[in-house]
């Protein structure tokens, strides 16, 4: 009722205080609920609409695999095996310190949201954890975990190519590498001068191999110069 009050006022429905707007409703029930049965459809679409670009205002993720050789995620998401991987620690900080890691659950069915909690509520994050958890079963082979941010602790800087954009970064501690897997096609040197200086001589250094007979890849070691 507080919030159909406020909504209300805004929109000019009605103008006095809250007990006259209790006084309002109780001496106009049958109306406002057939108003309210022809209004909600059309704001429950708009909900599903915007409830993920509300919630990405405020939240990010970091999103891992569990898996460093799959085709599929190589191609989706190194630019046709020209790219790299990144390993890490599950025992850094990053892991261990940081938000909670939640493995995606894979199924048909959508998240079901009910009310939006208050901020606040521990029950907002709640919903916004199952929501980040579920993912469509054609997706399963991923094998993704996925970390929540709130995006005000994350290094916010300008998209060079989308106007009225920002990227947000969190900062990794070198520490937290454990390996780095560039893909068959990448030609890059970068990767490797960044991995040989000292912050990096820890980390593994490895190149993906297309197998001679199967659409499979193999991890072999890089060696220095190639």
């Amino acid at each position: 009722m507080q919030m159909m009050y406020v909504q209300m006022l805004k929109s000019r429905g009605f103008v006095g205080s809250y007990p006259d707007f209790i006084s309002f409703v109780k001496q106009h029930s049958d109306k406002l609920a057939r108003g309210l049965r022809e209004w909600y459809p059309g704001q429950a679409a708009k909900f599903r609409r915007d409830h993920i670009n509300m919630i990405s205002q405020e939240f990010g993720l970091i999103c891992f695999s569990a898996v460093p050789d799959d085709i599929l995620m190589w191609s989706h998401y190194t630019h046709g095996h020209t790219g790299l991987v990144v390993g890490f620690r599950t025992d850094a900080p990053l892991f261990t310190k940081g938000p909670p890691t939640h493995d995606v659950e894979y199924l048909e069915e959508r998240v079901l949201m009910g009310y939006v909690p208050r901020r606040g509520d521990p029950k907002l994050r709640k919903q916004i954890n199952a929501l980040i958890r579920r993912k469509s079963f054609h997706w399963k082979y991923e094998i993704e975990w996925r970390q929540l941010h709130f995006l005000k602790n994350c290094v916010s800087t300008p998209d060079p190519d989308t106007p009225n954009k920002s990227n947000y970064y969190f900062p990794i501690d070198a520490s937290s590498i454990s390996e780095v897997i560039l893909g068959c096609r990448c030609t890059d040197k970068e990767p490797q001068s960044i991995l040989n200086q000292k912050d990096f001589e820890h980390a593994r250094f490895l190149r993906a191999v297309q197998d001679e007979e199967l659409f499979k890849l193999h991890l072999v070691e890089e060696t220095s110069g190639t």
